[in-house]
């Protein structure tokens, strides 16, 4: 087995979303690790030269010139190194309600026709199949409660948890866990610690499960 484990923690030793991070790798137990740190390995851009070169290899599915196969060289090993890994961990804290561009940066660089999604027959088909993903998340407001601004944002605010646990079903994931600590900036630090407590307890229940003895 193998796991990949993909991170932006940005605040380091302060991030929220690093402590739950490591408690999740903590619990890894025979399985070969590889770690992306987003912070060290940014992720392409779909700059013009890439959209068009994206566009040739996976829409209109013709070979690509020296310079367009150089283009998306970054992106295609990123796709490797997913492809190879039997489970993808994958830690941010949310920001402005969404996925930080750099997370949906390494998103846009493994969503690859032939690769991960298969169009044949008109209708795409993830390629991931039998393949865990867990989604491990920290949000300085509250979302699982509450329909407004104020103390408690509500479900229709959160976009970051959810886009990420959409494009793993889009890749045909057959496993989708997400740990959610909120509430990390509300105030209360009581409440925040222990929101993140409950998030470590089902963080290594997802690893006792996944990685047994």
């Amino acid at each position: 087995m193998k796991t990949l484990l993909v991170s932006y923690t940005p605040r380091n030793e302060r991030s929220k979303s690093k402590t739950l991070f490591e408690t999740f790798r903590a619990g890894i137990r025979n399985s070969e690790i590889e770690e992306l740190d987003l912070c060290r390995s940014i992720p392409d851009l779909f700059t013009p030269e890439r959209v068009e070169a994206y566009h040739a290899r996976n829409m209109q599915r013709r070979a690509l010139s020296g310079q367009e196969e150089e283009s998306l060289a970054g992106m295609l090993r990123m796709t490797a190194q997913l492809k190879a890994a039997d489970v993808v961990a994958l830690s941010f804290p949310m920001f402005n309600f969404s996925l930080p561009a750099i997370v949906k940066a390494w998103f846009d660089s493994v969503l690859h026709v032939g690769e991960t999604i298969d169009p044949t027959g008109g209708k795409y088909q993830g390629m991931m199949s039998g393949k865990r993903a867990l989604i491990i998340a920290t949000s300085g407001g509250i979302y699982s409660v509450g329909n407004g601004v104020g103390p408690h944002f509500g479900p229709r605010w959160e976009h970051a948890v959810s886009l990420a646990r959409c494009e793993f079903e889009f890749m045909g994931y057959s496993e989708i866990r997400a740990v959610l600590a909120e509430g990390m900036a509300m105030g209360d630090p009581n409440k925040a610690g222990e929101n993140l407590e409950g998030a470590k307890l089902e963080l290594r229940s997802i690893a006792n499960s996944w990685y047994p003895q």
